[in-house]
């Protein structure tokens, strides 16, 4: 009598695992995409909080909020302990955050940009958005 042997052969697990590595590649691929457009899109929605207490701190005192220098952590705790009152976190974000713009024409620009890319998100006095290098 032939005894059975039950079991997967060599190249079987071989090709399985090819498989699961092949899958694995495209599935960080992908992931890594979709990551930066949430990071992207949640810098947006910064941009659109700031925007709202823009507004409110403009009818409070007649005047548009402005941070000094270009964008850094320095301007983004600026925009948090002016506007949110320190109660807004933004610096645990990929992004750093500045207010520039001319008192004279009450106009603004709110920028956020990509600690690690060039990547500029900004948005105006009047709400347009505009993305650079993203």
């Amino acid at each position: 009598m032939k005894r059975k042997i039950k079991g997967f052969s060599l190249m079987e697990l071989m090709i399985v695992v090819l498989l699961i590595g092949i899958l694995s590649a495209v599935g960080i691929i992908f992931f890594g995409q979709h990551a930066e457009q949430a990071r992207i899109e949640a810098a947006k929605a910064s941009t659109s909080s700031i925007y709202l207490v823009q507004q409110e701190y403009m009818s409070n005192n007649g005047s548009y909020y402005y941070t000094s220098g270009g964008c850094s952590s320095t301007t983004t705790g600026q925009i948090i302990s002016e506007l949110f009152d320190g109660s807004k976190d933004l610096s645990e974000k990929d992004f750093y955050y500045c207010i520039s713009g001319n008192s004279n024409s009450n106009t603004f620009k709110i920028t956020a940009k990509n600690k690690t890319t060039n990547c500029q998100i900004m948005r105006d006095e009047k709400n347009n958005v505009t993305e650079s290098n993203c």
